[in-house]
C-alpha cells in the first residue's frame, strides 16, 4: 500500500480492483503500473511542444525525485550535464512550468510529492 502512498484516487481504484480481483500483491501491482503509466502519459503530454527544453525537464525530474532540493542543486544537473551555466531566468521558468501541476515549487527548495511520478521520472 506504501507505492500507492495514500493517494486516494490510487487507494479507491485499488479497493475497486481488490474486490474484482482479491487484495493480493498481484493487485497492487497491476494498480501500481496502471498509475505509472498514466504519469507517464500526463508526463509526456506536458513535454509535448517543449522539445528544446525536455532533457532540462526531465533532468529537474530526476534530481527532484532523489528528494527535496535547493535551487543550487536543481540549477547543478542541467549544468553538468550540458557543461555550461543556465541562466538563472532560464531555471526559473522551468521551474515554473514544473509548478503548474507536477512539483510543489517553495521559497527556497522544490520537491516532487507524488512517489508514482518520482518513480516514472526516474524511468525515463
Amino acid at each position: 500500500m506504501e507505492r500507492l502512498d495514500g493517494n486516494p484516487g490510487w487507494l479507491t481504484y485499488f479497493g475497486v480492483e481488490a474486490l474484482r480481483r482479491g487484495a493480493n500483491p498481484g493487485t497492487v501491482e497491476m494498480v501500481v503500473e496502471k498509475s505509472r503509466g498514466l504519469r507517464r502519459e500526463e508526463l509526456e503530454r506536458f513535454l509535448k511542444g517543449r522539445e528544446v527544453a525536455r532533457k532540462r525537464y526531465l533532468l529537474i525530474l530526476r534530481k527532484l525525485a532523489e528528494g527535496e532540493s535547493r535551487w543550487g542543486e536543481i540549477k547543478g544537473c542541467p549544468e553538468s550535464k550540458e557543461g555550461r551555466t543556465l541562466p538563472d531566468r532560464i531555471l526559473a521558468n522551468l521551474l515554473e512550468n514544473l509548478a503548474d501541476g507536477l512539483i510543489l515549487k517553495g521559497e527556497e527548495r522544490c520537491s516532487l510529492p507524488d512517489p508514482v511520478l518520482a518513480r516514472t521520472a526516474r524511468s525515463l
